[in-house]
């Protein structure tokens, strides 16, 4: 019945977007307006088929105003189509290569999707169709310079939570894990994570039965092991809980492998092996996480907001207060309603576990605006931007390659953590966790990185 629901939830969402679609085509150009929450982070106003809504919704959107591929568009569409497809783990030479080696199966695809379904093979299938639909028109033509394409390209970070606080500790591990260095070899974080924690259980393995069983499980099937590791990974920076990485095993359909045992002792297990494997490959981030958990403590125990500064001038201000539930009774039915209790004083436990992901949500949604600015002084003026995704015109991708770069520089090539906790000293006469160490790390590496976003 659950799976029932869930796909008669696809089909509704599904058909909402196509009918939206068929309103707006005639139109030759709408605007998505946004608002900022408190963190400075933007979201569209409409609900459905928006930049920031899902593949579907991102695959039906094109730029009002179409460009045509120029000398550097063609090589950069031809990376998109391969991180649709999900080659974005390959080098970026070999994506480009991947793409043209596969324009006769884009072709095929593209012109007829519903008899040709290799298209649904992808790992983002209807974005990649938008793509294979473009990439191979544009090869028709005798230049494919002179393509006009209007979907956005879009570079991603590279699990940019974890950029974020590797950048901000200048922590060696933490940047070559997620791509921060000159190296040519693009690295994947979810894949060292993974590795490390087979090690782990292989070494449990004598004194724990479910350790030993899931190494056997993992040890021959790293591609399991990454699908495993990867959303407590990712939540990791965003202050998920050990008891939240337990209910994400226990959800997770890729550890449907549980040999033996209750499920949650399973998850115990195999969250406690992942919590470990992470200090070791990142340690750093942890620290700081720690640390921006400890702040906000401390400010709670005064009854204070945690308050800091962006890169690009924003005061934050976090304050989750103690709220009252109230039903008031209408001709309509009852409604509620949640009256703030200040003299209640601050939730300690949100607090902390709000610090760190609020805190990298505030500076990636600095960077993106600032990567805006710089783009539009620039005389780029299309954008499709999705937090730590970041979409263009083809043509304008390079630029884009660059200014991402420029922009990381800029925010972080100060201290970032005596900034913040030097502003919050100004805000209480109570003595504040001691701000973590920097690391090794040459910031200056980010401007020569070709994986920090691709």
């Amino acid at each position: 019945q659950t799976e029932i629901a869930s796909e008669r939830g696809k089909h509704s969402s599904f058909t909402r977007k196509i009918m939206i679609a068929n309103k707006l085509k005639n139109h030759e150009r709408f605007f998505f307006p946004h608002f900022a929450d408190f963190r400075g982070r933007l979201y569209p106003l409409p609900q459905e088929l928006t930049p920031q809504g899902d593949k579907v919704a991102k695959s039906l959107l094109q730029f009002a105003d179409g460009k045509k591929l120029g000398t550097t568009g063609l090589k950069w569409l031809c990376i998109h189509a391969a991180n649709t497809f999900g080659m974005d783990k390959e080098s970026l030479e070999n994506r480009e290569k991947w793409s043209l080696d596969n324009i006769k199966m884009m072709t095929e695809v593209s012109s007829n999707p519903l008899t040709n379904k290799d298209w649904t093979k992808a790992e983002e299938p209807f974005p990649f169709l938008a793509a294979a639909k473009e990439l191979s028109e544009a090869m028709e033509l005798a230049d494919p310079a002179d393509y006009v394409s209007r979907i956005p390209c879009a570079m991603d970070g590279t699990v940019n939570g974890m950029q974020i606080l590797s950048l901000m500790g200048r922590d060696v591990k933490g940047a070559v894990a997620t791509n921060c260095t000159s190296s040519t070899e693009r690295q994947d974080l979810y894949t060292e994570v993974a590795q490390s924690v087979i090690t782990l259980l292989a070494v449990q393995a004598k004194d724990c039965a479910i350790s030993a069983e899931w190494f056997e499980l993992l040890k021959n099937n790293p591609s399991k092991a990454r699908k495993v590791v990867k959303q407590p990974v990712m939540t990791t920076p965003y202050g998920v809980t050990k008891k939240g990485m337990e209910d994400q095993l226990i959800a997770n359909k890729h550890c449907n492998g549980f040999v033996s045992g209750n499920r949650t002792d399973v998850a115990k297990v195999i969250a406690e092996v992942i919590l470990t494997a992470m200090t070791k490959v990142n340690g750093k981030a942890v620290e700081i996480m720690e640390y921006l958990q400890g702040v906000a403590m401390v400010l709670c125990e005064q009854n204070l907001p945690f308050q800091w500064m962006t890169p690009n001038g924003l005061k934050v201000t976090q304050a989750y207060v103690h709220h009252a539930e109230k039903r008031v009774q209408t001709v309509f039915g009852d409604i509620r309603l949640e009256i703030e209790q200040k003299e209640l004083g601050l939730i300690g436990m949100r607090t902390a576990n709000g610090s760190s992901p609020n805190v990298i949500h505030s500076f990636d949604a600095a960077m993106l605006q600032m990567t805006v600015l710089k783009m539009a002084e620039a005389g780029h003026e299309d954008f499709a931007m999705i937090h730590d995704s970041y979409g263009v015109h083809a043509c304008s991708t390079q630029d884009l390659h660059v200014a991402l770069r420029e922009v990381a520089l800029e925010i972080f090539g100060g201290n970032c953590l005596e900034d913040l906790h030097a502003f919050v000293a100004t805000q209480t006469d109570a003595e504040l966790p001691t701000m973590p160490t920097l690391g090794e790390y040459d910031i200056n590496e980010i401007i020569s990185a070709p994986y920090f976003f691709s």
